[in-house]
């Protein structure tokens, strides 16, 4: 009696223990695409999303494709268009199964160039202060690149190949002996240079923002201020004759500080920058030559408002500039001027210590439509 018992009892968990793995597993009943056709260009991918029920399932999603030749389908769902066709993209779950179609078709042909496309903007009005473009001094009489005089000061004697605000109109004009106002203009008279003039008072001729000069080399090896007409280069921007060159006084106001003007907004595409032979041969006190830098920025405006700015470095720690170098400024926009502020780590309290000097050349201006 006993051992039917035991018996009976054994089966009994038997049973149970099979009732219990039976209920581990549950299989899905149905399953849903959130899309179930769609269009693709060959390259176009789809992401598939299978929601199978009941949610708590224990199956595994396969995926597959009746025609990978046109479309594939990874095991996350990514449907890949891979040629013209029609595939039906699957996802199924144990037993069920639901279905995507596919079709792919080959991508849109690209337009036909447009045979008169507008033209990108081009430079025109190329300013390289060559004579044969006629600039105009003040008086409105042709600029003539020649001997000048400087009285007094480290930089006194005779300098060839350049023109100033001193002599003629620039003297009539000057007040206290001092011309603070245009150098020179384009033949248009539309687009000013301005210039500072100080004339001789006990500290010798002194000027500031643009003059005219003709005057090349790269044999100086310290700073000599006789040199300060003297572009670090063999020639202009290009090989032309003539340049501007550049001094930044931060501390007088006007034209002292470089700028250029122009009578009716233009957009400046790009000009060229070079070293002067005063600032290339300068060795910094206050820093170390390999953390020592010279730049000049460039900044745009129109009617008062800021543009942009631009900046080009002279000097970089062992990088000089030793010749022309190229500035784009057409992220500027159109503005009615342009001014040139020098910047270095190299300076005081008071101001820079080195020597603010700079060339320009080749300014060109995008075309007006």
């Amino acid at each position: 009696m006993k051992k039917l018992l035991l018996f009976a009892f054994a089966a009994c968990a038997l049973a149970a223990c099979s009732d219990d793995d039976g209920d581990s597993r549950v299989p899905a009943t149905a399953v849903v695409l959130d899309c179930t056709e769609k269009e693709l260009a060959v390259g176009e991918t789809l992401q598939l999303t299978a929601t199978p029920a009941p949610a708590n399932t224990t199956d595994d999603v396969v995926w597959s494709s009746d025609a990978e030749e046109f479309a594939t389908v990874s095991e996350s769902g990514l449907v890949t268009a891979v040629a013209a066709g029609t595939a039906k993209i699957s996802a199924t779950y144990g037993s069920v199964s639901a279905t995507c179609t596919v079709h792919v078709s080959e991508p849109d042909p690209e337009p036909d160039p447009d045979p008169n496309p507008d033209p990108e903007p081009e430079p025109s009005n190329l300013i390289s202060f060559e004579t044969s473009e006629g600039m105009l001094a003040i008086d409105g009489k042709a600029v003539q690149l020649g001997d000048i005089t400087v009285s007094g000061g480290s930089a006194a004697g005779n300098h060839h190949n350049v023109f100033w605000a001193k002599g003629g109109s620039y003297d009539d004009l000057a007040v206290g002996g001092v011309y603070n106002g245009y150098l020179c203009s384009t033949s248009d008279e539309k687009i000013w240079f301005g210039t500072y003039f100080s004339a001789d008072i006990g500290y010798g001729d002194y000027w500031g923002g643009f003059v005219l000069s003709a005057n090349y080399g790269r044999t100086a090896t310290s700073v000599n201020y006789a040199n300060q007409f003297m572009v670090w280069a063999d020639k202009g921007a290009n090989g032309s004759s003539n340049c501007m060159i550049g001094y930044f006084d931060g501390y007088t106001s006007g034209y002292a500080t470089p700028m250029i003007e122009f009578v009716e907004p233009r957009q400046v595409s790009y000009l060229y920058m070079a070293n002067s032979a005063i600032t290339y041969p300068y060795k910094p006190t206050q820093v170390d030559e390999a953390s020592y830098y010279y730049k000049v920025k460039i900044t745009g405006s129109l009617e008062g408002k800021e543009t942009g700015s631009a900046e080009c470095f002279l000097i970089n720690g062992s990088e000089k500039l030793s010749d022309w170098k190229k500035v784009d400024l057409s992220a500027l926009g159109k503005v009615d001027c342009l001014t040139f502020s020098p910047a270095s780590n190299e300076a005081n309290a008071y101001g820079l210590l080195v020597p603010a000097y700079f060339a320009i050349d080749e300014i060109g201006l995008i075309a007006e439509k």
